[in-house]
């Protein structure tokens, strides 16, 4: 994580920046949430890709993918008014 964190601080250069992909493949939805909290400083927002399963849909399921998508959703859903709220820097 201090080297992501070291690199995105690398690319606010004054103009807002924008984290795509973000995923909870090669981490925990737990160190996910750690690395967007550590990144506030530098990140605008943070982009990911929903392919549209409802929640309780994927907590049903019994697949891997399906975990990793609800752990990701769950996330972002637990975080969105502190992730919207604009804050001064």
């Amino acid at each position: 994580m201090d080297e992501a964190l070291k690199t995105l601080a690398g690319f606010s250069v004054g103009k807002p920046v924008v984290i795509e992909e973000t995923f909870p493949l090669a981490c925990s939805p737990k160190e996910l949430e750690q690395f967007i909290e550590a990144s506030k400083r530098h990140a605008a927002g943070w982009i990911g890709f929903y392919w549209g399963k409802p929640p309780e849909e994927l907590r049903r399921s019994t697949t891997i993918p399906d975990a990793l998508m609800l752990g990701w959703l769950e996330l972002f859903a637990r975080n969105t008014t502190r992730l919207t709220r604009h804050e001064s820097k």
